[in-house]
């Protein structure tokens, strides 16, 4: 009885963890995830103050979380199952609509979870390339930056905060 009730305290302490939380246990020293660490300088080196934040709402501890634009910055994390032709029209419509002059959009993609865009589109045959290109084509900003993920293969972790990552300036 006694091991039930420890066991049911465990579960009910880890489902309240956030993944973020989740992932960092697994280590006995305190941790930052390299993307997280990434982009929160950015935030600081830029002085951005206000943001809006799609996905992890961890940034939100570094800028003032806001529901709508114009803003100097969005988050967009995806770690969710996606397709990109519906991922490109949120970021534009997002650019368009709650982007500010010289603003900058950050998504972070998970790879993994996406839908390939319809056949018939010419491709380079590396996965990240295509991601690039596609991205590059499709979205109505600049790409300023990008990190891509050539070597994974799935195993890293990028339960939180994806590996594939872009900052588009309109």
């Amino acid at each position: 009885m006694l091991y039930k009730k420890m066991f049911m305290q465990s579960q009910q302490r880890q489902s309240t963890l956030s993944w973020r939380e989740q992932q960092l246990n697994w280590f006995a020293e305190p941790v930052t995830i390299k993307q997280d660490q990434q982009l929160i300088d950015y935030i600081k080196h830029n002085h951005i103050q206000h943001a809006m934040i799609y996905g992890d709402d961890f940034f939100s501890q570094y800028v003032d979380r806001v529901d709508c634009g114009p803003v100097e910055f969005i988050i967009c994390i995806k770690n969710k199952p996606f397709t990109f032709d519906q991922l490109v029209t949120d970021i534009n419509n997002n650019i368009a609509n709650n982007l500010s002059a010289d603003g900058t959009l950050y998504l972070a993609v998970n790879k993994f979870l996406c839908t390939a865009p319809e056949h018939g589109i010419e491709f380079p045959d590396d996965y990240d390339d295509a991601i690039l290109k596609y991205l590059t084509d499709n979205v109505d900003a600049v790409v300023e930056k990008y990190f891509l993920d050539h070597n994974s293969i799935g195993s890293m972790f990028n339960w939180v905060h994806p590996l594939t990552r872009f900052y588009f300036k309109k």
